[in-house]
Order: C-alpha cells, then sequence, then structure tokens
C-alpha cells in the first residue's frame, strides 16, 4: 500500500489531510513538526511526502535540503504545502532537487487528491526504474558468470580429449589406470559445469523474461 508521509505544524491541517487520503485508500504517517518528520523518516521510506513550507524551528525548505541529503530519500517525491504563491517557491524547490511539487492552501479535496495522485505515480514510475536497474544488474552478472562457465567448459573438453588420446597410446596397464581415474574425474568436473551452465542460461532466461525487452537485446546464447 502506498503510504504518504503528511508534516504540518497545525494538527488539524495533518488530521485533515490523513482523513481525505485515507479515504480514498491510502497508508498515512502524521509529523506536526520538521524534527518529528525527521525521526520517522529515520525508519521510514514513504513514497510521497507532504511537507508544510511554514513552519517554526525548521521551515519546510529546511527539512527538504535534509531530506535532499540522504542517498535513500533523493528521489521520494515531495509535495510542498504553501499559502504563497507558487512562482516564488517554485524559484527555491528548483536549488534544492528534481521531484518537488506544490499545493497551495487552502485546497479542495479534488485538487489535493489529483496532485497526490500524480505524485504517487511518479513515486511507481521510480520504484519501477530500480527495480529494472536492479534486475539488469543481476542478469549482468549471471551472464558474466554463464560465459566463465562457457569459457570452462570448452577448457576441460580440451584437457578431456588430451586424456582420452593419451589412454588410447598408453602401454603400461598402471599408468593407464591413473589415467583411466583421471579421465573419470574430468568426467566428473564436466557434468557439474554443465548442470551449472544450465541452470546459470535458465537464470538469464527468467530474468530476461521479467524485464522490458525493448532497450536490452537477448544474447544469442539464449535463442
Amino acid at each position: 500500500m502506498t503510504e504518504i508521509l503528511v508534516v504540518d505544524d497545525t494538527p488539524g491541517m495533518v488530521e485533515l489531510i490523513e482523513r481525505l487520503l485515507s479515504d480514498v485508500g491510502y497508508s498515512t504517517l502524521g509529523a506536526e513538526s520538521g524534527k518529528e518528520a525527521l525521526e520517522i523518516l529515520k525508519i521510514k521510506s514513504p513514497d510521497l511526502i507532504m511537507l508544510d513550507v511554514m513552519m517554526p524551528r525548521l521551515d519546510g525548505w529546511q527539512i527538504l535540503k535534509l531530506i535532499r541529503d540522504q542517498p535513500d530519500l533523493r528521489k521520494v517525491p515531495v509535495a510542498m504545502l504553501t499559502v504563497k504563491k507558487l512562482t516564488h517557491e517554485t524559484v527555491m524547490g528548483s536549488e534544492i532537487g528534481e521531484l518537488v511539487d506544490y499545493i497551495q492552501k487552502p485546497f479542495t479535496k479534488e485538487s489535493l487528491l489529483k496532485r497526490v495522485n500524480c505524485l504517487v505515480q511518479e513515486s511507481e514510475d521510480i520504484a519501477a526504474e530500480k527495480t529494472l536497474l536492479r534486475e539488469a544488474a543481476l542478469a549482468e552478472n549471471i551472464i558474466d558468470d554463464f560465459e566463465k562457465t562457457m569459457r570452462a567448459e570448452k577448457l576441460h573438453e580440451k584437457i578431456l580429449g588430451i586424456l582420452r588420446r593419451s589412454l588410447e597410446t598408453m602401454n603400461s596397464p598402471d599408468e593407464a589406470s591413473v589415467l583411466e581415474k583421471a579421465i573419470e574425474l574430468q568426467e566428473q568436473k564436466m557434468e557439474w559445469i554443465k548442470v551449472r551452465a544450465w541452470t546459470l542460461k535458465n537464470d538469464i532466461r527468467n530474468i530476461y523474461s521479467l524485464m522490458d525487452n525493448s532497450w536490452i537485446k537477448n544474447p544469442e546464447y539464449l535463442s
């Protein structure tokens, strides 16, 4: 469930916004000061932060800067709640970071939910992008392991071929026995390598099936 942090030094405003959001299915967290909000953000990473501009001690802009200084929160959309004209606020927000929007007070239920829904969609898009990047990195690592395994398979095939040819020309029964054991061990290694390659190949296929392949070309060996 989408979680939204509402920060405003007026308890009634926090309660009102939380109720409006809860009525349409959002999960909410409330804070009545910048300090309380920062404490919550130490243990929570909400999908959206609604932040009042005019607050005592730490105002909205100071809190926003502290939020953007935290790597895990840099991409969380923030809606600044303000009674001022948006032109000045917009300039200040652009100096602090991206993904900052503005909701002017007083607002209607419809206007509030419209902005919130847009920002939540942005948050979901960001989360989807992060997931895609993680999957791409995972696929890259598995592909690297697969290619190393394939090189190992070719190397061990050559070694096995050399051992078998040597056995054909071996005259001493004792030496032949040693070679036969070496071949048996090599065949066991080959079997393990083939199983490993098959497993990695399936892992790669599974990851690619979940990813948007419009910008990723499947390796030829997956065909």
